[in-house]
Parts: C-alpha cells; structure tokens; sequence
C-alpha cells in the first residue's frame, strides 16, 4: 500500500464526482463517500485483504482519516473562492 497513491486516489474520485459541487457537500456525507473510496482503493490492491492485519488496518485508518481533514478542508476553502476544481 503506497500512501501518496492511496490518499491520490481518493481525491481525484471524490473530485471527479463531485467537481464544484463539493463545496455543498456535509462533513457526514464526505465521510461516507471517502470512506467508500478507500475501500474501493484497498480492494483494488490483488491480495490485501487477505494479508490485511491489525498493523495494516491502523495505517489505512490513519490514511483514511488525513484523507477526511483534508476534504473537508478543500470543501471549506471552495465555500470562500469562485474556483471549480474540473479534474
């Protein structure tokens, strides 16, 4: 699990679904939507579930959860600039 592509994955999904709509989105529903995300990412890795152990799931909680602060962070600036993020 490499964490820049794993954090990298999720963000271009999150910002390829939702591109300026981001900014309406919920603390709540980002939660949800980067942590169906992150799943997708550790699925997508062949063998990781079954290698996945209590080490593994600490390090891809605490990716997880940077990955929320800085969602929420980017939704929050978009709510102040006329920027929209396309990719």
């Amino acid at each position: 699990m490499q964490k820049g592509t794993f954090v990298h994955f999720v963000l271009q999904q999150i910002i390829d679904k939702y591109k300026g709509d981001l900014k309406d989105l919920t603390k709540e529903k980002i939660n949800s939507e980067v942590d169906v995300f992150c799943d997708e990412y550790l699925d997508s890795i062949s063998g990781y579930r079954s290698i996945e152990d209590t080490y593994l799931k600490y390090l891809a909680s605490n990716i997880r959860r940077s990955i929320k602060d800085v969602v929420i962070r980017i939704s929050d600036e978009l709510k102040h600039s006329e920027f929209v993020p396309v990719r």
